[in-house]
């Protein structure tokens, strides 16, 4: 770790503190003393040990900067590689970073029975901004938003291209999720590019949510996958999902406990060559049958505009449960190419299925 530090001799021991330092870390066990004590962290090359977080607790206000290749011992676990923690800090890689996931060594397609492979980078942050960040091949959830508040995060690039199974064959990724957001409010993703093999996004708690500019690629949408809790007034706007299973998905866990789904707006949506669903309302997930345990009321589609693609392609599947769905508007919403007779089940007042 190189910094500026002061050092001073006490009694019998040495005392060491770093007075505003900009510290450049590349040794997995000098961060955690480093994050404590730098205002300005710089990570360079480094390996984070196998079935360990690497743990980086900002001091309030502070910057951490990725400039190097970030990668781990390679090791079957579930705990997350990379957790990071702060208030109005900043968080972003310059243009020699690469946190790499090393996916090609974790994936197994469908062979998987289990899944024990980690997530690559979960940020638990308040008042603080997450920018340019490339990261690439994580080996099973990308970035985890866990419970931050007035955050913005901006131009991420998350590339899993090597995952397709058309690329790396048999083994290929699955389970990639470009932002998972487990919570929090005040949240804002945009100008991002995500290229993967499950949810582009997937908000899984929270509210007032902006998710604007985005670039997907190969996922499963823009999606909610709710099991129990509130969930109020997140958007998604102005942004693109191309060759994808589905574009829009929202699904309500009929295994799990109460919540809502309220106050959400998909507007100025683009899509090409999507192959399942282009718009998917479910509440009877895993599997079925519907239950109203979480409500799904006042939702705004509008300019939602795109094609389809293969066989078993269908523009809407709409499986609520009774009383489970209420208050929707669909303006301007345009799916061709699709083959499939659309489902529709217990669909709200005024919308055509």
């Amino acid at each position: 770790m190189k910094c500026f530090i002061l050092i001073g001799l006490i009694g019998l021991g040495w005392v060491v503190a770093i007075l505003g330092a900009s510290c450049t870390v590349s040794n997995y066990y000098d961060v955690s003393t480093a994050a404590e004590t730098c205002d300005t962290l710089i990570i360079g090359d480094l390996v984070i040990p196998a079935e360990t977080t690497l743990e980086i607790n900002l001091k309030d206000g502070a910057k951490l900067i990725f400039d190097g290749h970030l990668t781990h011992e390679v090791a079957e676990w579930t705990g997350d590689l990379v957790h990071i923690k702060g208030k109005n800090v900043e968080i972003s890689g310059t243009a020699n970073h690469l946190l790499d996931g090393l996916g090609p060594q974790h994936w197994k397609g469908a062979g998987e029975s289990t899944i024990l492979r980690p997530k690559f980078m979960r940020i638990q942050v308040e008042d603080s901004t997450v920018k340019d960040l490339n990261i690439k091949n994580c080996p099973n959830n990308c970035v985890v938003l866990s419970k931050s508040t007035n955050l913005l995060v901006t131009n991420i690039n998350i590339d899993n291209y090597d995952g397709y199974p058309g690329v790396i064959g048999a083994n290929y990724a699955k389970n990639t999720d470009g932002f998972d957001v487990a919570g929090g409010s005040g949240i804002r993703v945009e100008n991002s590019v995500v290229i993967n093999q499950d949810d582009c996004v997937a908000v899984n708690g929270g509210s007032n949510m902006v998710f604007e500019n985005l670039h997907c690629n190969g996922s499963h949408g823009l999606s909610f996958s709710i099991k129990n809790g509130d969930v109020s007034d997140i958007q998604f706007l102005n942004s693109k999902v191309e060759y994808s299973n589905n574009v829009i998905h929202i699904k309500t866990h009929n295994d799990g406990d109460t919540g809502s789904i309220k106050n959400v707006l998909y507007k100025n949506i683009e899509f090409t060559g999507i192959d399942k669903f282009a718009i998917s309302i479910q509440e009877n997930y895993p599997s079925g049958d519907a239950k109203a345990n979480i409500p799904i009321t006042n939702l705004t589609l509008t300019n939602i505009q795109g094609t389809m693609t293969g066989s078993n392609s269908m523009a809407l599947q709409i499986v609520c449960a009774q009383g489970g769905c209420a208050d929707w508007h669909f303006t301007d919403v345009s799916v061709s190419g699709a083959k499939k007779s659309n489902t529709c089940q217990e669909v709200p007042s005024g919308i055509s299925c």
